[in-house]
């Protein structure tokens, strides 16, 4: 599929720069998956909810993501800085609730450059902000979808955990051929999306653009 040359050409270009690219699913069929890839690249991700605010008002964020570094230092910390029970599960609860939101983007220093995005419609308010500042985007866009509010399309089933998967998948390959150095030591594991993904009733062999769906 023509988008999908697109896209990987779109991320392999990215990656020659060394930008970065945020990668977004919130959706349950989605959010492994999108970890699982994210990390296999060390690149930020939202699997959560999305942060409103997160590209607009990054110094906002910068604040947060900042404060979750120091809380989680204090609790590495604790015999140390001598936190009684009480205060040491007040942290840890602390801690816990704000890096399931921000905890993929621990990384991040500034807006990213590009994001990709399963399920513009769902991820509605995060292409919006995007769009607001220019911010290219690569989105999985279903039927239900307008494929003009993204940079790049690619038509397909943004239900579908076998679609996400070997779309995902595709493109941090793209990004790892090129900078192959940030592949992690244990990157076969976090390679085999069998485990995240519906097995097909029959053998996948056709290339991605044969297997997403025509919008």
């Amino acid at each position: 599929m023509e988008t999908v040359e697109q896209a990987i050409k779109a991320v392999t270009e990215w990656a020659k720069q060394g930008k970065v690219l945020l990668m977004v699913g919130t959706k349950p069929q989605a959010a492994e998956i999108i970890r699982t890839e994210a990390e296999r690249a060390h690149l930020p991700y939202i699997v959560e909810r999305w942060p409103g605010g997160l590209l607009t008002n990054f110094d906002t964020v910068a604040e947060s993501l900042k404060s979750l570094a120091t809380n989680e230092a204090r609790l590495e910390d604790a015999t140390v800085n001598n936190l009684t029970k009480k205060e040491r599960r007040v942290l840890t609860d602390k801690v816990k609730r704000a890096s399931s939101v921000l905890g993929g983007m621990r990384h991040l220093k500034t807006t990213p450059d590009a994001m990709f995005v399963i399920d513009i419609v769902a991820e509605a308010t995060a292409v919006a902000e995007a769009k607001r500042l220019g911010i290219p985007v690569i989105g999985l866009t279903d039927t239900n979808a307008n494929p003009e509010i993204v940079d790049i399309a690619i038509p397909a089933n943004d239900d579908a955990k076998q679609t996400i998967a070997l779309i995902t998948k595709t493109l941090v390959d793209a990004i790892l051929r090129e900078r192959p150095q940030a592949e992690p030591a244990k990157a076969e594991t976090a390679d085999d999306t069998s485990s995240v993904v519906e097995p097909a009733t029959e053998p996948v062999t056709e290339p991605v653009a044969e297997t997403v769906k025509e919008a």
